[in-house]
């Protein structure tokens, strides 16, 4: 595999934490069927946001924010939004485009001992969403979230907790406890790397093992999972980054030969 380390400078508008698209016409629909339900131009969109202050934004929005977009001229439409869910920065929708999840970015008050993530259903007409579960992550501050090959695990790169973390998913879309927690270890140079810092947490294309980057590590290590949700983290890293680098995120290729970071 070829990784290729890219630096971006860019200004960052912290409100808004994530977007996520759900195509309004799902796979098997007829044109007919198309026709009577939604026009072919048309995706839903569902706006993570900060709704609370944490260190580093803002946080005035009010939870998860759901816009109709016309494919074709951009054109956005307002179509809801779901109150009362804490700093829900990053979304997943499940592959059956009926559950959606959100983390839930706070820890180390009272409140909220620990991070979380939400689980909610997506109605199948209006596209609004419905929160159902929302289960602790073992973690402060978690930032990012996705699917293990089989869609049945929550992968979870909580980032002032340092680590990462996997929870079952249910036959109804809720969560189970977590069954995987690992504590990354060690420090980088620059005095944010003081600890761990886990900043996304997936699987390669493949589905054969799970990357996490860690910003205060300077690395990328490497995970295998079990069928029953353990995690097992190979010796070595995945990749090391140049000092004080402070890697985020990574994107495979379509090919899943490169690696850009």
């Amino acid at each position: 595999i070829k990784i290729t380390q890219i630096m971006i400078m860019k200004q960052l508008m912290y409100i808004i934490g994530c977007l996520v698209v759900l195509n309004a016409c799902s796979e098997g629909t007829s044109v007919e069927e198309q026709s009577n339900e939604e026009p072919m131009n048309s995706s839903y969109l569902y706006i993570g946001t900060y709704t609370k202050y944490p260190p580093h934004a803002s946080g005035n929005a009010e939870g998860i924010y759901v816009y109709k977009m016309n494919t074709e001229t951009g054109a956005l439409d307002s179509v809801g939004m779901i109150a009362n869910i804490v700093n829900p920065s990053y979304l997943a929708i499940h592959p059956n485009k009926q559950l959606l999840y959100a983390i839930n970015e706070h820890g180390a008050d009272a409140n909220n001992p620990t991070g979380a993530v939400s689980a909610f259903t997506i109605d199948e007409d209006t596209k609004q969403l419905t929160i159902i579960d929302t289960e602790s992550v073992g973690g402060d501050a978690p930032c990012h979230i996705s699917f293990d090959a089989t869609h049945s695990f929550i992968l979870t790169a909580n980032y002032v907790g340092g680590n990462v973390a996997v929870l079952p998913i249910s036959s109804d879309g809720r969560l189970e406890e977590v069954s995987a927690n690992i504590k990354h270890q060690g420090s980088g140079t620059h005095p944010r790397q003081a600890a761990p810092h886990a900043h996304f947490f997936a699987f390669e294309p493949n589905g054969t093992y799970a990357v996490a980057v860690d910003l205060g590590l300077d690395q990328v290590l490497k995970y295998e999972l079990t069928p029953e949700g353990q995690l097992a983290q190979s010796a070595q890293p995945f990749y090391e980054t140049a000092a004080e680098a402070g890697p985020r995120h990574l994107i495979f290729s379509t090919k899943g030969d490169v690696v850009y970071i």
